[in-house]
């Protein structure tokens, strides 16, 4: 996993790979992909002792969450 900096963000945005709105669209889709995936996690191996790799990737799947989470308050302050 890396970690999206505030350069990355600003190198996409004026490279016309994104636009601000498609940036966030796309941010947002990322943690609702995210959040399905977890879920999906929980309902086949249960709430209770699952596996390791299983908990390891819902862990994963949080950080990811969070990275997006902290790149679009990135993003809503550069539109400022």
């Amino acid at each position: 996993m890396f970690v999206l900096t505030e350069s990355m963000i600003k190198q996409w945005l004026d490279g016309g790979l994104y636009t601000y709105d498609s940036l966030k669209e796309t941010l947002n889709l990322m943690i609702t992909d995210k959040k399905t995936d977890i879920e999906n996690l929980i309902k086949q191996h249960g709430n209770g002792v699952r596996p390791s790799f299983v908990s390891t990737e819902i862990v994963c799947l949080y950080n990811s969450i969070n990275n997006y989470e902290k790149a679009l308050k990135l993003l809503e302050g550069m539109k400022k």
